[in-house]
């Protein structure tokens, strides 16, 4: 993971928030990939799931 940042600090120097923005998007593409998904299916399943939690949670109960 170091190797990455390292990376993407080389890719977008001085600019903090685009290397966090690329490195995002590189941790999402990786967890995509061992889903055997599109990154846009991961994202897509992901929200998926943390609506189903959050209804299922006491806390959505109590509003």
């Amino acid at each position: 993971m170091k190797r990455k940042f390292k990376e993407v600090e080389k890719e977008f120097p001085g600019d903090t928030a685009l290397q966090q923005i690329h490195i995002a998007r590189k941790i999402l593409q990786e967890e995509a990939k061992k889903k055997k998904m599109e990154l846009w299916e991961y994202i897509k399943f992901a929200l998926k799931e943390k609506e189903n939690y959050l209804k299922s949670n006491s806390f959505e109960k109590n509003r």
